[in-house]
């Protein structure tokens, strides 16, 4: 695993990066986000470097200013780690995904609002903040995968698969949405599991990545 550094907007930023040891070029990447007082380091003890390897995807580890997530500043960092990882590690720009943990999560949902950088996001005990959701207009089909404890806040399933003009199924538990085209929408739920990432998610992330990519 690599730290690097880039000037964005006049302020030095950070991130981690951990490559495959075999990977298809151009190589798609998981942008990781820590929840509120984490850290790129603290992100990596999520278990996705195992998974990532074997399915041939670059990690990128985010490091938030104050160990935070807000605003214009942070989706020019974001655009800024994306560009330098495309340029350096022949990354396909085009096959980009998010997942973050908590605050991580809500800033991942404001990504997949705000930009048109990801093709797919994977919140894990968030999705995106209230005022987020009512002012969303994602720029092109997403991909969405969601994992909440039954102890959490709601998830947001039906106003992703809305978004993308799925079709909601009825069942509890694992839900999957009947999507156009290649666009998937599902929603694990965790019985009891509150605001934590739980241990099946780190897999469940990056082979919903994979079978995008």
């Amino acid at each position: 695993v690599e730290v690097r550094t880039l000037q964005v907007d006049g302020i030095e930023r950070r991130y981690l990066i951990a490559l495959p040891r075999a990977a298809k070029v151009p190589t798609p990447t998981v942008l990781v986000f820590p929840g509120a007082g984490g850290t790129a380091e603290s992100a990596r003890r999520l278990g996705l470097e195992p998974h990532a390897d074997r399915r041939g995807l670059i990690l990128v580890y985010a490091q938030g200013v104050r160990r935070n997530w807000s605003g214009e500043r942070d989706l020019a960092y974001v655009r800024a780690v994306i560009e330098d990882v495309a340029r350096r590690d022949r990354a396909d720009p085009r096959r980009v995904f998010a997942t973050g943990m908590s605050d991580g999560g809500f800033f991942v949902g404001a990504l997949a609002c705000k930009t048109d950088l990801l093709q797919g996001i994977a919140p894990i005990a968030a999705t995106a903040r209230t005022g987020t959701l009512a002012h969303c207009s994602p720029r092109r089909p997403l991909s969405v995968l969601l994992i909440h404890g039954t102890a959490d806040r709601p998830p947001g399933f039906e106003f992703w698969a809305q978004r993308n003009g799925c079709q909601i199924p009825r069942v509890t538990g694992r839900r999957r949405a009947e999507c156009p085209g290649e666009i998937k929408v599902e929603f694990y739920r965790i019985t009891g599991g509150g605001n934590a990432w739980p241990a099946q998610a780190s897999a469940l992330v990056v082979d919903f990545f994979a079978s995008l990519a």
